[in-house]
């Protein structure tokens, strides 16, 4: 009888011991994300960084959480890209231009992996790779704009510094004091002048009514300047290109005349022997005129008290 007992209560023990390795591995997995009821496909993923990335962080299309991350490797002989094994549920098909990032959904969240999926009919196969990449979170960039402020606080502090030598050492003062002076002068000089200012302004404010008031003639006076000034522009244009019509046309007919052989200087052009003849006489006139500065006395011959006889040779 106490054997019997003995082996319930071992068999009891037994059974609360498997019960509770169940629970605490139930558990574990729970808190991994891991439903171990579920059916679930693994896929790998390769990234040059996870920004935190860690097991058990959601996986998720369009918000809904679809699997988790199984475990993350480092790759050093790929330089040291890091793989990330990711389960997802049975039931969901990734296809082949789909997408994989490491986005964080807020500043205060843990990044998660997100699957983008495309519209291929084609789908990834139970532990394919994927190649994915990391979205800029919202702190990306903040070690820069820290930099920047940085840079603009000291910037304030020196502009700071400098407005308190300027007042201490009454620089300041002395530039008020001037702007107060001058504005003292510019009010007396428009108190002065108040009147011609006011004269003035009436006068600009009647001219104004005026040209108001005959907006509609001197409107029509520009017309019709604008079409006389046309009118003036393209008679002298027209006049103009008639004039250089005719003297065009009379050098043309000038210059056929020429290539005829018409008038003197047509014949000039057109036949050298009235070149020659020009020349010999000009060569003849030019051996007379050298022979009468040689021996002018051959050609002229002056008395002064009259003819002299001349003398006669039988005596």
């Amino acid at each position: 009888m106490g054997k019997n007992i003995l082996k319930t209560k071992e068999v009891t023990i037994a059974i609360f011991a498997i019960v509770a390795l169940f629970l605490l591995i139930w558990g574990v997995n729970f808190l991994r994300g891991i439903n171990i009821f579920k059916k679930q496909n693994t896929y790998y993923a390769i990234f040059e960084k996870t920004d935190g990335l860690m097991p058990a962080h959601s996986v998720v299309v369009n918000g809904m959480v679809v699997g988790n991350v199984d475990n993350i490797n480092l790759l050093p002989e790929q330089g040291n890209k890091i793989l990330v094994a990711i389960k997802v549920n049975k039931e969901i098909q990734i296809p082949t231009n789909s997408q994989i990032k490491i986005v964080s959904p807020s500043p205060l969240s843990s990044p998660q992996v997100e699957l983008l999926f495309g519209d291929e009919k084609t789908y990834f196969q139970y532990g394919d790779t994927l190649i994915g990449n990391v979205n800029a979170g919202l702190l990306d960039g903040v070690d820069v704009l820290i930099a920047n402020l940085t840079s603009i606080s000291y910037s304030l502090d020196t502009i700071a510094n400098s407005l308190k030598t300027t007042i201490a050492t009454g620089t300041l003062d002395n530039t008020l004091r001037n702007i107060e002076a001058i504005s003292d002068k510019i009010e007396y000089i428009l108190a002065q002048n108040q009147g011609k200012i006011d004269n003035v302004m009436s006068n600009i404010d009647t001219f104004s009514q005026t040209l108001s008031k005959n907006e509609e003639k001197i409107n029509n006076i520009i017309t019709d300047l604008n079409k006389i000034s046309s009118q003036l522009a393209e008679a002298q244009l027209k006049g103009t290109i008639d004039n250089a019509s005719k003297a065009i046309a009379k050098l043309d007919t000038l210059i056929a005349g020429v290539n005829a052989g018409d008038g003197t200087l047509g014949q000039l052009v057109t036949n050298d022997s009235l070149y020659i003849s020009l020349k010999n006489t000009l060569t003849s006139l030019d051996a007379l005129l050298v022979d009468l500065k040689a021996k002018p006395k051959k050609y002229i011959n002056v008395t002064v008290f009259g003819k002299r006889e001349k003398k006669d040779k039988t005596k």
